[in-house]
């Protein structure tokens, strides 16, 4: 029996390094990749009312830029495509109020983490028609992040980042700040364009692999695992806004454990061993950088969180 209401946490997701290795016949890249979610969180309450036929309706309860209230959105896309793989007779109307704290265009994959939650939620309140591994694959048809996504946590990700090996025993605490120019959105599309521009004939050079990282957290030798971070999307995505190559090296010179950008951007992150220099950082950095949006965040072991509200 399906209740009337559902809470739904969902968590965002930062890129601690990602690196293109090639690109396929067919247009897509591999990358290499691991990812960690943070407890930067959207909240998504689900409504579910009887009805002759499935009808969904999703509202947004602040106001947040370009997120589509149509079917164009991953919850909606989620909903559709876990009925017709499962066949199910689903007379609802489906009411979602989703309030945004993860800003879109950022490189955080929130609406790939609001899609897996939905698919989490829809499985369980039906009592689990899917099973774990078909629940991943209809996940890697919705999109390469949605994957991690179900499990969250710290992961390896390869292939197109949905080919995923979790590592959540090397977990571990810090402090991170993320920064975001508040009017400036990336599409990864955009970005996977720009970097096939360049020659990247030597890709593969200095691909650090699984073991080194692990190796590296085997030793709580945190500093040598840092210096291992990379992100290929840099030195386009810098070239092309010099704005954020500014906020980007203005970071570095306050000496964060590490920073990059995550993703395709336009977010950065800034990791502190030190929680007492976090504030010290948001400080300077506001002060260059009036108009800046920042969050001071923490890893989490968790992509999403349900909770039956009645």
């Amino acid at each position: 029996m399906i209740g009337n209401r559902y809470t739904v946490y969902s968590n965002a997701k930062v890129n601690l390094f990602f690196q293109i290795l090639n690109k396929f016949p067919d247009g897509y890249h591999n990358v290499h990749t691991l990812m960690q979610s943070v407890n930067l969180t959207d909240i998504l309450k689900f409504e579910f009312y009887p009805c002759q036929n499935l009808t969904v309706e999703l509202n947004l309860t602040n106001n947040y830029g370009s997120f589509p209230l149509d079917n164009n959105n991953l919850i909606v896309k989620a909903i559709l495509a876990f009925i017709d793989l499962t066949k199910l007779v689903f007379n609802f109307k489906i009411r979602i109020s989703v309030t945004k704290n993860i800003p879109i265009g950022a490189g955080l994959g929130g609406g790939s983490s609001n899609c897996a939650a939905t698919l989490q939620l829809l499985n369980n309140i039906v009592k689990n028609p899917l099973s774990y591994d078909k629940l991943i694959i209809l996940a890697k048809e919705l999109g390469a992040d949605v994957p991690f996504n179900l499990n969250g946590g710290l992961q390896f990700g390869h292939h197109f980042g949905d080919q995923l090996i979790d590592i959540s025993n090397y977990f571990f605490d810090y402090h991170m700040v993320l920064l975001k120019p508040a009017k400036l959105n990336i599409q990864t599309a955009w970005a996977y364009a720009e970097f096939d521009k360049y020659d990247n004939d030597n890709l593969a050079k200095n691909i650090k692999r699984n073991s080194d990282y692990l190796n590296a957290l085997d030793r709580n030798d945190y500093q040598r695992f840092y210096r291992y971070l990379k992100n290929s999307f840099e030195k386009v995505v810098f070239k092309t806004y010099p704005d954020l190559k500014e906020l980007y090296q203005a970071v570095l010179k306050l000496n964060p454990d590490v920073a990059h950008l995550t993703g395709s951007g336009s977010c950065i992150y800034a990791i502190f061993t030190d929680k007492d220099r976090v504030d010290k950082f948001k400080d300077a950095i506001s002060a260059k950088f009036p108009d800046l949006l920042m969050w001071s965040v923490q890893p989490v072991k968790f992509g999403n969180n349900i909770i039956l509200v009645d």
